[in-house]
């Protein structure tokens, strides 16, 4: 059997209108965020994105993920917020989310304190540093990262 190991990794919510604006004019392979738990994820643990699946069904789906190569710190100031991560150009990946797999049911299942009055919608109301990112502490075989089937943009 492989060696396991645990790493932290951050998974956010992506507006869906951000994220098709984001794809509309070009990734960027990274992310701004007030938040200070941004600076908590290491080197080379991901920073996993989801949204809602627009054309279909509004389900949530994954979105990105960013393996992280640096972190750094905009101006007090900057519209987007003080921290930035910075993705890895060869490891990170974009999804298209239409017709991609529906990951609802482990959206529900987070430790999410939702304040909406649709479960379907536990995110909308709540603050970006509070719903935007949560600790995910996955235990896999370094040999295979998580969620590798096929999803990555063509």
């Amino acid at each position: 059997m492989p060696p396991r190991f645990e790493a932290m990794h951050l998974l956010y919510f992506w507006r869906g209108d951000n994220y098709r604006h984001d794809l509309d004019y070009g990734v960027g392979f990274h992310v701004n965020q007030a938040n200070p738990l941004m600076q908590d994820i290491a080197t080379g643990e991901s920073l996993w994105a989801f949204t809602r699946r627009r054309v279909s069904d509004g389900r949530y789906a994954l979105a990105a993920e960013l393996v992280v190569s640096s972190k750094t710190l905009n101006s007090q100031s900057f519209r987007y917020g003080r921290y930035r991560v910075w993705g890895d150009l060869r490891h990170s990946r974009y999804f298209s989310v239409e017709g991609r797999p529906d990951i609802s049911g482990l959206v529900r299942n987070l430790s999410v304190k939702a304040s909406a009055g649709r479960s379907a919608d536990p995110f909308r109301g709540m603050p970006p540093s509070v719903a935007w990112k949560r600790r995910i502490t996955f235990a896999f075989s370094p040999m295979r990262r998580p969620c590798r089937s096929n999803l990555a943009l063509a």
